[in-house]
């Protein structure tokens, strides 16, 4: 039987040979090829161009935003996301989730939102938003100001395709933040202040502005499929879909105990499927600091979603799903 992957890569094929295309005809200026994509991204977004910087990783765009936005406060993090979303801070706080964060009584914080499994955030102000798993939330809070900064994932088994890389969405971006993120310069070698490399590559940024006008079409499909888990399994009690109204990047179920979640699991590799857990805790956390998340970590499994299967895989994994738990 062939292997169902969690996730597949989804570049468009048109997209790519346009981009391919772009690169033939000698247009290979990263920066060039970078603007173009970031006009694009913004169009989109329906978001001024100003607004709107790529770089290599959503891990590079987490660092930016804590370069230009800290001004001496500790960020306070969930813990129950993706490492990078904290560490490249360099100092940070973390608070618990249930799945929601919350956020420690300081004066003047710094506050951190993660959109949990690509779910909107609908939980009040945070200075930056991590959306990597959710791209296109925040925008609307982000115009009224209850949001600082969004940041975005892209990647080949990501929503939005490319070799890989990131984006951070602001109204503070400035020259500053640009020159920062291309290695301290403005131009070809005017030095304007200290920086790292963390420019996007021309053929992501390639791939990536000819991929924008396919992704309505490929959310719906992704969302089609999220719809089919979920009336397939919502009879089925030791089960809940967690992901239903969020954004097709992943599709989480949480199980009533670590036991069934981990039966799941098993079956599910016995029948050639893949699983995966977002997230594990780091080993060095405590779970008795961090119960809520230490608990939904135990209990919840990522299960097959992507443009290269059909509904037919999605009813194979629910009857071995309902059969398992």
């Amino acid at each position: 039987m062939t292997l169902l992957k969690l996730s597949d890569n989804v570049y468009p094929p048109i997209a790519k040979d346009a981009a391919l295309a772009t690169l033939g005809a000698g247009i290979t200026d990263p920066e060039a090829v970078q603007y173009v994509a970031e006009v694009r991204l913004a169009a989109y977004l329906n978001v001024p161009p100003e607004w709107v910087m790529l770089t290599n990783s959503a891990t590079s765009a987490l660092h930016l935003a804590y370069q230009f936005m800290l001004m001496g406060r500790r960020p306070q993090v969930p813990v129950y996301t993706w490492p990078a979303s904290y560490t490249a801070a360099g100092r940070y706080t973390l608070v618990d989730a249930d799945p929601w964060p919350y956020f420690q009584d300081e004066e003047n914080p710094f506050t951190v939102g993660v959109c949990m499994w690509g779910q909107p955030w609908r939980f009040g102000h945070v200075d930056l938003l991590d959306a990597a798993h959710a791209f296109g939330e925040g925008i609307d809070q982000l115009r009224s100001d209850e949001v600082s900064a969004v940041v975005y994932s892209f990647g080949p088994r990501k929503e939005i395709p490319c070799m890989r890389g990131g984006a951070l969405i602001s109204k503070r971006i400035d020259n500053r933040w640009r020159a920062y993120r291309d290695s301290g310069t403005i131009g070809p070698h005017a030095v304007f202040h200290k920086g790292l490399n963390l420019e996007m590559s021309e053929l992501s940024a390639a791939i990536l502005g000819e991929s924008l006008p396919f992704h309505e079409g490929q959310k719906l499909r992704r969302q089609t499929m999220m719809q089919r888990y979920f009336v397939n399994l919502r009879d089925v009690p030791s089960v809940r879909v967690l992901t239903s109204g969020g954004s097709g990047h992943l599709e989480v179920l949480h199980f009533e105990s670590e036991i069934q979640r981990d039966a799941v699991a098993w079956a599910l590799k016995k029948n050639d499927i893949q699983s995966g857990i977002h997230y594990r805790l780091p080993m060095w956390l405590a779970p008795t600091k961090f119960p809520r998340a230490y608990d939904l970590s135990t209990k919840v499994l990522s299960v097959p979603l992507h443009l290269n299967m059909d509904e037919k895989d999605v009813d194979r994994v629910c009857q071995i799903i309902a059969a398992s738990a």
